[in-house]
């Protein structure tokens, strides 16, 4: 529900070229991440020694996701070995019968999120619940019920893996949870329902249910306007504090509006453009280029950089012809970019194949309608991060 990041295991956490950096204590405190010394309440001294870190989550549920620089998609045999690597397990089972035996799914507590809706609610607004619930007296009910299983009021912690040490910034929520406990839908309270509500406060939520929704679907157009994001050539680069939003609760709608969650800047930078450099909304009738210099780009994403077209209206990749044959639904530094004499990568959008076919690499597809651009630049410099790097401009082409 929040889509807060509360720690990482990365190669920025622990350096490029290890392979087995170690296994990692997660566990549960609903008290306070920061004082919590979890290692040695619940470990013996054998069995400490086989862990390279831990992190702490704040909430009884969380989500993790994992992130691999993907190698050509004909290599399916070499992904599968690769992520088998990746273990989530019970520490109990993992003590007792070691890695080798301990499985993902046994021992582990399962939650079915829909299951904790209602039925009522659930028939009532079918499949698409999670668009459907917006803005309504339903959704009250349904956060309510996941507020009081997630207990957010819970001190969080941030980047509790940097540099491979434990650093810990705690922010609480409580002030919000306290003022939704008085509106009878904090994790403190049980929902007694919209009848018992103040009629005042019933309009009040409603009307700014609604008037969420407006902003953070007009994202693209009017709110980067007017919060922190730098803007330039048609790029916007999201404030540093995504992924770990403390208190701006904005901005962590936003996210959560459009995407299931968001990177922290010291991991990935994501510069987003709507716009071409003059301001006007990109359509793929038109013929777009975006000009980078080769050698900066190594030094300002050290990992990969791509940049992937998507949809306005759908928020889905491109279903342009070439990309679904061929799977080139964006252009990569792993994907053999073209440089030039003068050592620039020039990036061509358009609907139509260049003419030169060794130009493929550098060619973004997209179809002749709206769509959005997403650069990716993992392992980010701090000039990328914090400034005076900026994306080059999108300059709409003759054909």
């Amino acid at each position: 529900m929040y889509g807060r990041n509360v720690g990482y295991i990365s190669m920025r956490t622990f350096g490029r070229g290890q392979e087995n950096v170690g296994s990692f204590f997660i566990v549960y405190h609903n008290q306070d991440c920061s004082t919590a010394s979890f290692q040695s309440d619940n470990l013996d001294k054998n069995a400490k020694g086989k862990f390279a870190g831990e992190i702490c989550v704040g909430t009884k549920t969380a989500w993790f996701l994992i992130r691999i620089a993907a190698t050509p998609h004909t290599e399916t045999a070499i992904h599968k070995q690769f992520q088998s690597k990746f273990r989530l397990m019970n520490i109990g089972r993992y003590l007792r019968v070691g890695k080798e035996k301990a499985t993902t799914a046994e021992e582990l507590p399962q939650l079915d999120v829909s299951a904790t809706i209602p039925k009522e609610i659930a028939e009532k607004h079918g499949e698409d619940i999670e668009t459907s619930l917006r803005g309504t007296v339903d959704a009250l009910h349904a956060l309510n019920i996941l507020l009081r299983e997630s207990n957010p009021s819970s001190p969080v912690c941030y980047d509790q893996l940097a540099a491979g040490k434990s650093e810990c910034e705690v922010i609480r929520d409580d002030g919000l949870m306290a003022l939704m406990d008085d509106f009878g839908f904090g994790p403190s309270v049980e929902w007694k329902g919209a009848a018992n509500m103040d009629e005042t406060i019933l309009r009040g939520i409603k009307k700014g249910a609604k008037l969420g929704e407006k902003m953070s679907l007009h994202t693209r157009t009017s709110l980067a306007r007017f919060r922190d994001f730098r803007m330039n050539g048609g790029w916007a680069i999201a404030p540093l504090h995504l992924g770990r939003y403390r208190t701006d609760y904005v901005l962590r709608g936003v996210a959560k509006r459009n995407g299931i969650g968001a990177n922290n800047p010291e991991e990935a930078i994501y510069p987003t453009a709507y716009f071409d450099e003059n301001g006007n909304l990109l359509d793929g009738a038109f013929t777009f280029k975006i000009t980078f210099d080769a050698s900066k780009m190594r030094k300002a994403a050290s990992i990969f950089w791509s940049i992937t077209a998507y949809d306005r209206s759908t928020q889905k990749l491109m279903d342009h012809p070439f990309s679904i044959e061929n799977r080139h639904y964006s252009v990569s530094s792993q994907k053999g970019l073209k440089e030039n004499d003068n050592g620039e990568i020039v990036i061509l959008v358009r609907n139509q194949a260049p003419r030169d076919p060794t130009m493929y690499s550098n060619w973004l597809p997209v179809k002749e309608t709206g769509f959005y651009l997403i650069a990716r630049l993992y392992g980010p410099s701090e000039e990328v991060m914090k400034g005076p790097w900026e994306m080059p401009p999108i300059v709409k082409i003759e054909q």
